[in-house]
């Protein structure tokens, strides 16, 4: 009969687990506790060798060995995948770049960058018309209220979502949501089609360029043509210039070619097309080598609008009328700010002139350091579009106030709406008696 403490012993040592010969381990934690069980590798039959101390084959340690390196291995690259996530929050906490990401010198070429972009024909094209349509100095008051509501909010909030995420605007969207993905394709697709427009209006400027270098200038008199009256034949300017303008017959006929009717195509206008070649040409030259080259280009292409304007300025100021032109301008209307339409065009004068909702701002910023001060970029540089608008509009109406005095004094007095900043959209113009 075996005594009570051997019982004891073969129970204690029945309770520990052991492997069998299928390969399948007994387990030891309860029903509720976690396992491990994708951690481990599936156990090898191990065959004991023939000796009386039990201890395992030099096959047995091998497999065992190899099991362990695979288990240190998945272990490993677990490990290595939690640091890489703690890494890349605490980069972004911390505000250390992308070393993948190219970056500004200086804050300065981002700024001049951002106004590069804003400032544009929007301000030297658009506003003034918009102010001379909708009341003049009136049109400041929902202008002012539209930049305030929509055009600073959203403008800050590209440059936040670019600086933070250091991404294109493709590639922001898809990471706030894969179902935003088709905000960033419809910008590029839009920028695309803004591009080529604009490129065909750098295409114009390159032909008048070229043209100016010319003494005297072509649209400065009428082309002549030779008209026989009886016996004589003398040069006489073109009928259709004289009805019209120099510098009008030069833009149609000679700068675009354009022909009598739809059906007539005129043939292909190779000046033109050489132009707009040369303008794509400089496009892909600024953006070869990505901001390196672009960072420095802006030094020059967003200050000689600026420089220019000043020019214009103090040129205009020392014509005749340009007080009239003035006047013009900063009398309000009060009485227009009762049309939807006016608020509606404000609205959308500040989309344009931003440029908010295109992308570009998004990728832009991206080239930041996390840290940047998007809240005084933001402000600063939507207030500096605004000003050099209105700059814009004054410059404009002192060579308008001149036209209107030019005209009065070669005996063409000008009734209201003969003159006008745009085709459809009357200038009103009161004679001098």
């Amino acid at each position: 009969m075996p005594s009570a403490l051997e019982t004891r012993k073969t129970q204690s040592l029945d309770s520990i687990p052991r492997y069998t010969r299928s390969g399948n381990p007994s387990t030891i934690a309860d029903k509720g506790s976690p396992t491990m069980d994708h951690l481990i590798p599936s156990p090898t039959p191990m065959e004991r060798a023939p000796s009386s101390s039990g201890a395992l084959s030099s096959n047995s340690k091998e497999v065992l060995t190899s099991s362990l390196r695979k288990l240190t291995n998945q272990f490993s690259e677990i490990k290595s995948r939690f640091n890489g996530q703690d890494s890349h929050h605490c980069n972004h906490r911390h505000g250390r770049m992308n070393e993948d990401r190219e970056g500004w010198k200086n804050r300065t070429e981002f700024i001049l960058m951002l106004i590069g972009y804003t400032v544009g024909l929007g301000n030297v094209w658009r506003f003034p018309y918009l102010c001379h349509k909708n009341g003049g100095a009136s049109f400041l008051i929902p202008y002012g209220i539209m930049l305030a509501l929509e055009g600073i909010p959203l403008y800050y909030m590209e440059l936040c979502i670019g600086q933070r995420m250091r991404k294109g605007s493709i590639g922001v969207w898809n990471e706030i949501s894969p179902y935003l993905g088709g905000l960033g394709l419809a910008s590029v697709v839009v920028c695309f089609l803004v591009s080529l427009y604009y490129n065909v209006i750098i295409a114009w400027c390159l032909f008048y360029f070229f043209k100016s270098f010319q003494s005297p200038l072509p649209w400065s008199s009428c082309p002549l043509e030779p008209v026989t009256l009886g016996n004589v034949t003398v040069m006489e300017p073109v009928h259709e210039c004289k009805v019209t303008s120099a510098t009008t017959y030069f833009w149609y006929r000679t700068t675009l070619g354009i022909s009598s009717n739809i059906e007539d195509s005129g043939g292909m206008n190779w000046k033109l097309c050489a132009c707009l070649v040369g303008s794509w040409i400089l496009v892909w030259l600024c953006m070869m080598k990505g901001i390196r080259i672009t960072g420095k280009i802006v030094y020059l292409t967003a200050t000689l609008p600026l420089i220019l304007l000043i020019i214009f300025f103090f040129r205009g100021v020392h014509l005749k009328g340009y007080q009239e032109g003035l006047a013009l301008l900063f009398i309000p209307e009060f009485e227009r700010l009762k049309d939807p339409l006016v608020w509606l065009d404000a609205a959308v004068q500040i989309f344009y002139s931003l440029g908010v909702a295109y992308g570009s701002l998004i990728a832009f910023s991206s080239y930041n350091p996390i840290k940047n001060d998007s809240t005084k970029d933001a402000i600063t540089v939507c207030l500096i579009n605004c000003a050099v608008s209105i700059y814009a509009s004054v410059v404009v109406f002192c060579f308008i106030g001149f036209q209107v005095q030019w005209n009065l004094y070669f005996g063409t007095p000008l009734l209201r709406g003969h003159f006008s900043l745009s085709r459809g959209c009357p200038l009103k113009v009161i004679p001098q008696k």
